[in-house]
């Protein structure tokens, strides 16, 4: 279910994309928005990888979406 839902993400984006070149050229916001995306996701790769590294101890899991929630937010 998650593969589908990222395919149909990523669809939209690759669609947006074409959209962009072909109306507005390679320069238009949303060539930035999709790179802020990706910086997006870059980092909360490397806080989950940092944070859950050696597995996640049963009392560490709680509060554990709040923690990465506020992280991201920074």
């Amino acid at each position: 279910m998650g593969y589908i839902v990222g395919a149909k993400e990523q669809k939209a984006i690759d669609d947006a994309e074409c959209v962009n070149q072909v109306l507005m050229g390679n320069r238009s916001a949303i060539n930035y928005y999709k790179q802020g995306y990706h910086d997006a996701i870059e980092e909360a790769y490397k806080w989950i990888k940092a944070n859950t590294e050696g597995g996640v101890h049963p009392q560490n899991a709680y509060g554990f979406a709040d923690r990465f929630l506020k992280e991201m937010e920074k």
